[in-house]
């Protein structure tokens, strides 16, 4: 079981790299207040997984963008200033056909997808391009991750009209090198978001009939 208090972070310990990528003077706060966040959560998991319920229950757990008060590197961190956390923890039995890639990419829009599919196979939703992270490719195109700002797929970033290659294939850091898009890349930040505001309005317009039919 984890007991342990969530221990202070001491400013004078700090490695100088670290404390010169804070962007205000005080953000030795906000930092122990991620340390304590992180810690009250591993406690939580510590007792569902000591408890009855580690066979019976998933814990799907995700975050905002990056630590707030850290500074980004434009040059080589284009789409990893945009990159979130994703904890999954399944039972024992949901692991025995799972395909797992950890350097596979992805974004909120495959969370749902890979949930419905362990627990609700069956079952139809409307879908953003999501799909299952832990079931083998089927369609590469599904095979990316999207910001309003950046998006990526396996074969690098892509930011406005210009796209820059990853330093390599374990990592989001790019080379900051950049490449001409073809019409597919220059398009599809555009065409992504046409999609998702068809399907807002779908979803709204289906919300208003259903209210005046009760």
């Amino acid at each position: 079981m984890h007991k342990s208090k969530t221990q202070l972070i001491d400013e004078n310990a700090l490695d100088e790299k670290i404390l010169s990528q804070f962007i205000i003077s005080d953000s030795i706060g906000a930092l122990n207040a991620y340390a304590y966040a992180n810690d009250e959560f591993g406690k939580f998991l510590d007792r569902i997984k000591e408890s009855s319920l580690r066979e019976n229950i998933i814990i799907a757990a995700t975050g905002d963008h990056r630590f707030r008060d850290i500074k980004m590197d434009i040059k080589s961190q284009k789409a990893f200033a945009y990159s979130v956390p994703f904890y999954l923890y399944l039972p024992k039995y949901l692991k025995n056909d799972i395909y797992y890639d950890k350097n596979r990419v992805g974004s909120h829009k495959d969370i749902f997808p890979t949930l419905y599919n362990l627990t609700l196979s069956d079952t139809k939703y409307l879908s953003l391009g999501g799909r299952d992270i832990l079931a083998p490719i089927k369609n590469e195109k599904l095979e990316f991750g999207f910001n309003e700002l950046v998006w990526i797929d396996q074969n690098g970033v892509y930011d406005g009209n210009n796209g820059y290659y990853f330093e390599n294939n374990t990592s989001i850091k790019d080379t900051n090198k950049a490449f001409e898009l073809d019409l597919y890349h220059k398009n599809f930040s555009k065409n992504y978001k046409d999609l998702f505001q068809k399907q807002l309005n779908y979803r709204l317009i289906n919300l208003k009939i259903s209210n005046n039919g009760d």
